[in-house]
């Protein structure tokens, strides 16, 4: 038997003027716009044909970024839908795909990048001695910090915080200690990353 290939779509999701996500925010409510805009922009023809697959797995308030699984072949137009969705619950927001990858392990390594690289920026930015040198501390932190334990999970749904309703499939297995999102969430909140 031939195993189902998916892509995962790994998107920030951009707030008006900066704000921070609201906390209404939910992924069903992601599912319901991103299935909307595609039912808008591809018709009965590419609804049927992502609507099985598509399911949306995590969305991170803190870091607002979003994690979006689809059939392979159909990440293209998944990407141009993103780009119609222009509000989720009646907040304005705008969809920036950032990374498609065939696991979920890429996605999280390809964020990790991001996330240090972002830091990177907001260092270079940063005109107070004493806020960046406090800025480099952590980043050198980060940069000795050994993320393979993250990425220790075994198959099924490794981002408990999904919601049921969206997902076509169950699974038994549960990943002990939080999802890698979830983890990186704390570091983010608490200011290690």
């Amino acid at each position: 038997m031939v195993r189902k290939k998916n892509r995962y779509l790994l998107a920030e999701v951009l707030f008006e003027s900066g704000k921070q996500a609201p906390s209404n925010l939910n992924e069903p409510e992601f599912y319901k716009e991103i299935r909307d805009a595609l039912q808008i922009g591809f018709g009965d023809y590419g609804l049927g044909l992502v609507k099985k697959s598509l399911n949306v797995r995590y969305f991170m308030e803190d870091t607002c970024m979003l994690l979006v699984r689809i059939r392979r072949g159909a990440e293209s137009m998944l990407s141009n839908v993103f780009l119609t969705v222009k509000s989720v619950c009646g907040v304005p927001v705008t969809i920036v795909t950032k990374h498609i990858s065939g696991s979920i392990r890429c996605a999280q390594k390809y964020w990790i990048k991001y996330s240090r690289r972002k830091l990177g920026s907001t260092l270079r930015s940063i005109t107070d001695p004493e806020e960046k040198t406090a800025l480099r501390q952590k980043l050198d932190e980060i940069n000795k910090t050994d993320f393979s334990d993250l990425f220790n999970y075994k198959t099924g749904n490794s981002f408990p915080k999904a919601s049921n309703k969206i997902n076509s499939g169950t699974s038994k297995t549960k990943n002990k200690g939080g999802s890698f999102f979830q983890k990186t969430s704390k570091m983010a909140a608490s200011g290690n990353l």
